[in-house]
């Protein structure tokens, strides 16, 4: 059994659309790196920002220790810290840690 013509055309681009919609791009391990390195750094843009904003100058020390780290997770914590702490000796000792 056939469908029609106008059918068949159709049901075979939508066939092809859903195939397209399912495929996974490949990432090559050089574009997550890139990526993840993204995130670091944007992450810690942020903290930088917040902590300017809510406690004035970054002493150098601090900025140092912070572009040390890589791991997105403590970076993040490290944001939730800048947004909240009372003081920026406060912020030095979650930094610390």
């Amino acid at each position: 059994m056939r469908l029609p013509e106008g059918l068949e055309r159709e049901y075979k681009e939508q066939l092809k659309e859903y195939e397209r919609s399912k495929t996974m791009p490949y990432v090559t391990s050089i574009e997550r790196i890139g990526r993840e390195e993204g995130r670091v750094e944007a992450v810690l843009e942020s903290i930088l920002e917040v902590l300017e904003a809510r406690l004035g100058a970054v002493p150098s020390e601090v900025r140092q220790r912070l572009t040390e780290l890589k791991e997105i997770n403590q970076l993040k914590r490290l944001l939730r810290q800048a947004g909240t702490c009372a003081s920026l000796a406060e912020f030095q000792r979650a930094l610390e840690i």
